[in-house]
C-alpha cells in the first residue's frame, strides 16, 4: 500500500530519471547504516550510541 502514494529518489534508466518507491528508498538507507555500523564506527563509538538508547 505505501507503494502507491509514496516515492523517494530517482533511478536513471535509459537517459531518464524514473522515481522510485518510499520503501526501497528506506531499505537502501537502512543497508548503508549497518554497513556503516559494521565497517566504519569503532567500537567507542557503538557504546557511545548503547549507551544513549538506556
Amino acid at each position: 500500500m505505501i507503494n502507491k502514494f509514496f516515492w523517494a529518489k530517482k533511478e536513471e534508466k535509459g537517459g531518464l530519471f524514473k522515481w522510485l518507491p518510499l520503501k526501497q528508498h528506506l531499505e537502501d538507507t537502512k543497508n548503508v547504516i549497518c554497513c556503516l555500523w559494521e565497517h566504519y564506527l569503532s567500537l567507542g563509538q557503538k557504546f557511545h550510541h548503547k549507551f544513549l538508547e538506556l
